[in-house]
């Protein structure tokens, strides 16, 4: 596959993923309850729709570029897998974003219970690299917690 095609492939890859993480932030800044005051989901949702092309422009590359190893290189095959890459993280987003609401809800509170009870779930869950994800993002933000805890302590 000649380096045009590539950087065609991955400008495709940039531009889905730029849509695809606007599309998540503007969910995520609904959640998280931003202000839309003065433009701050605004702002935050371009930032990170920005960062979303950049991530999709370099795993378009990268997939086009490994590509032409695989058996019947192709355009169509490097833009499936680059495609199926950049659609796989919001995926990966809304098993957290589940969890942690699932979890909230029953709770009814922030901080250790929810993520102990996430943590608890994902060690228990059939393994997977998205349970693997949670499970190392909740043990992160136990220890932070618990850290913190000790902090205050007098």
């Amino acid at each position: 596959m000649s380096w045009l095609t590539s950087l065609f492939v991955a400008a495709l890859s940039g531009v889905l993923g730029l849509v695809v993480a606007g599309l998540v932030t503007a969910t995520l800044s609904q959640w998280l309850e931003v202000s839309s005051r003065e433009g701050a989901a605004g702002y935050l949702m371009i930032f990170v729709a920005l960062i979303g092309g950049a991530v999709g422009f370099a795993l378009g590359l990268g997939s086009s570029r490994i590509a032409p190893g695989m058996p019947e290189p192709g355009f169509l095959k490097a833009l499936g897998i680059s495609g199926g890459a950049v659609l796989d993280l919001p995926t990966r987003f809304n098993f957290w974003k589940q969890a942690w609401w699932t979890i909230h809800q029953r709770l009814g509170v922030d901080g250790r219970p929810p993520v102990q009870a996430i943590y608890d779930l994902a060690t228990v869950r059939a393994r997977g690299r998205a349970m693997e994800e949670i499970e190392v993002n909740a043990r992160v933000f136990i220890e932070a917690l618990t850290k913190k805890t000790e902090e205050k302590k007098p």
